[in-house]
């Protein structure tokens, strides 16, 4: 089953996204000499001019890693617009950093929350699910967004993956306005409840499995969202199963494409 509810957005197929770069490439070659005319008019200008946010200058994270709000991060990029990462169980791994990276080069700030202060899941540890449970996390991330928000960037937006999906779920919800994220994406979120679909307010995009728990569920949020015109948009992957959008091994074309149908979906809710 394909879900998709067409709002204000879509992710392109991949064939339409391959085709609009051609026609981006041959748009771009005709107009280089006029940007080599503008980028040489701005010479003078600095590259650091400090951007203006809510509370005038941005006081900028530093890129790597810091605390913010007492909880461990890591930050790529200097943009003014912001993703904030939710994890999957795994925290911090090298396949989580890679995806930061990738949102990074397509001009955003990207910050990663480690909700699990460098304990990611250890399947002999009985007591990691007490240890850690999603409200936690949530309070962790309300925390490091506030703080983002408050060192005056303007747009900040959330990807969740699997245990993050869900964090992400509750930090688009109506009852989480004063940290003013705008939109979010969520692949293969886990541990939700249909009502939890009865909450969302702002724009949301569901990337999932071709097998997945939350497929399940995806028709009551799509018809749930679309009563109370919340933009939605859901999108199944062909051959994947659940984490697809983090491993590296599952899918890793599949993975590539959801990557880019993030980054298109931040860009356009930016």
């Amino acid at each position: 089953l394909l879900l998709v509810k067409m709002g204000d957005y879509r992710p392109l197929h991949h064939h339409e996204k391959r085709a609009k770069r051609m026609k981006m490439i041959s748009i771009v070659l005709a107009v280089v000499v006029v940007l080599a005319v503008v980028i040489g008019c701005a010479v003078g200008l600095s590259a650091r001019r400090p951007a203006k946010g809510d509370n005038g200058v941005i006081n900028r994270i530093q890129e790597g890693s810091a605390k913010i709000a007492g909880t461990d991060t890591y930050t790529w990029g200097t943009s003014d617009d912001v993703i904030v990462i939710l994890p999957d169980i795994n925290g911090m791994s090298k396949e989580v950093m890679e995806i930061a990276d990738y949102f990074s080069k397509g001009g955003f700030t990207a910050v990663v929350i480690d909700y699990f202060n460098g304990n990611p899941r250890n399947v002999s540890d009985p007591t990691w699910n007490s240890r850690f449970p999603a409200n936690q996390s949530l309070a962790y991330s309300l925390g490091v967004i506030a703080n983002i928000r408050a060192r005056g960037y303007s747009s900040i937006q959330t990807q969740g993956y699997c245990y993050g999906g869900r964090v992400g779920v509750w930090l688009n919800s109506e009852n989480i306005t004063s940290v003013a994220i705008k939109s979010g994406a969520m692949a293969h979120p886990s541990s939700l409840v249909t009502s939890d679909a009865s909450f969302i307010e702002r724009p949301i995009f569901f990337q999932m499995p071709a097998v997945d728990g939350f497929n399940s569920m995806a028709p009551l949020f799509n018809a749930t969202l679309t009563a109370r015109n919340i933009p939605a948009t859901f999108e199944m992957y062909p051959n994947t199963t659940h984490g697809f959008a983090v491993s590296a091994t599952i899918n890793p074309v599949q993975k590539a494409y959801a990557m880019e149908d993030s980054l298109l979906w931040f860009q356009h809710h930016r």
